[in-house]
């Protein structure tokens, strides 16, 4: 290839990959992924033509309920916050118009998982009675005689008493 044509080929290499670029900017098709630290949390999510993907929020910490709340949380706070600064704060850049259309799309539909963990109460004498009762039936599926048997029958007559049976 002669050096005008290669020179020329590289400058329509150059150009179509700039304007694929661009058009693939503009209409967001590539999932685009990011990482936002708000109030102290780390909030991984993904957005694919300037819309949230509600399955992405957190979903590294989908495994632990305590901080995968903690994270959804922070992740709805950082949506109403982004959408109500971009509302506040507008500018004539066609990406704005884009970001604070999905923000406060997000900030509108997205759900957070609320958990909390506690240590439960005592549990009631009815609760109890029908602990008891299941475990009386499981011992004597496992192992059959006549003492399991009346254990069993003990165990689930004071269950069926309490419950007013």
């Amino acid at each position: 290839m002669d050096p005008i044509s290669a020179a020329f080929t590289s400058y329509l290499e150059l150009v179509s990959s700039r304007a694929t670029s661009r058009m693939t900017d503009v209409l967001g098709t590539e999932v685009q992924a990011v990482v936002v630290e708000h109030h102290n949390v780390n909030i991984p999510y993904a957005y694919q033509m300037w819309k949230l993907r509600p399955d992405s929020v957190c979903a590294s910490s989908r495994q632990n309920v305590v901080l995968y709340s903690k994270c959804t949380v922070a992740a709805q706070s950082l949506f109403k916050e982004t959408c109500a600064h971009l509302q506040v704060n507008p500018e004539h850049h066609w990406k704005h118009r884009k970001l604070k259309n999905m923000y406060c799309g997000a900030a509108a539909t997205y759900q957070p998982t609320m958990a909390s963990v506690q240590w439960s109460n005592e549990p009631s004498p009815l609760q109890q009675a029908r602990t008891d009762c299941n475990l009386a039936i499981s011992k004597l599926m496992t192992f059959r005689s006549a003492e399991t048997e009346k254990k069993k029958e003990k165990a689930c007559g004071i269950y069926r008493s309490l419950r007013g049976q």
